[in-house]
């Protein structure tokens, strides 16, 4: 199964460009939020990740410039159910739909302090609570992504650096190819949250997720 989601950084000068130094760090992690998600979740099949141009023509200038902002394709190739990748990008928030508030939801609703939570007693289910004493409730499976520090790290620097990276930018947005899907925004007004939640010491679900490579655990260092 095939799905494509498209990146794009809004008002960049399409004269100048971006440098390629700095987008390529940012492209590397939302390649591996991609993977740390579908890792994190379970799921058995392998995800492959490649970018795509936009035209034929030069790899280079159909990465950098489309329409004033920069545009990356990306093929998130999945060999199982469609619905998994349906899940995995609901869950994670990317394409908001239906029901699941996914990381992004929940992130915004508690401006990034996500230790204030209970799992309920059907163990499907954790319900969030917010400042103003608001509660949210979410899927195990997006509790579990929440406190993952793969995730973590991987989304800040995925969807917030950016807008630090390169001050023209005014906003970073994704949309699925998926029928019907919504597009999803990431403004300077997220940066606050997505910080205090990067900073966020996650306890619970969040040591259980660390991610094994070749016998060697992963746990990112908080604010890295």
């Amino acid at each position: 199964m095939t799905n494509q989601l498209i990146y794009k950084l809004n008002n960049i000068d399409a004269e100048e460009g971006v440098d390629i130094f700095k987008i390529a760090p940012i492209l590397m992690h939302f390649g591996e939020l991609i993977r740390s998600a579908n890792e994190v979740l379970g799921y058995e099949e392998k995800i492959n990740i490649k970018v795509k141009p936009f035209k034929q023509g030069s790899w280079i200038t159909e990465f950098i410039i489309e329409s004033s902002m920069v545009k990356t394709l990306f093929s998130i190739l999945n060999k199982q159910e469609t619905l998994n990748m349906i899940a995995l990008l609901a869950f994670l928030g990317l394409t908001p739909k239906g029901i699941f508030s996914g990381v992004v939801g929940i992130v915004r609703f508690t401006k990034g302090k996500v230790t204030q939570f209970r799992k309920n007693d059907d163990k499907k289910t954790v319900t969030y609570e917010n400042e103003k004493g608001e509660t949210l409730t979410v899927s195990l499976s997006e509790h579990r992504l929440l406190h993952s520090p793969l995730i973590q790290h991987h989304y800040y620097h995925a969807v917030m650096s950016p807008l630090e990276t390169f001050p023209s930018t005014t906003s970073v947005s994704l949309q699925s190819a998926i029928e019907d899907s919504k597009e999803q925004v990431f403004s300077d007004q997220d940066i606050p949250y997505f910080k205090e939640y990067l900073n966020t010491e996650c306890l619970d679900d969040g040591e259980e997720n660390i991610t094994q490579l070749n016998s060697v655990y992963l746990k990112p260092k908080r604010g890295s």
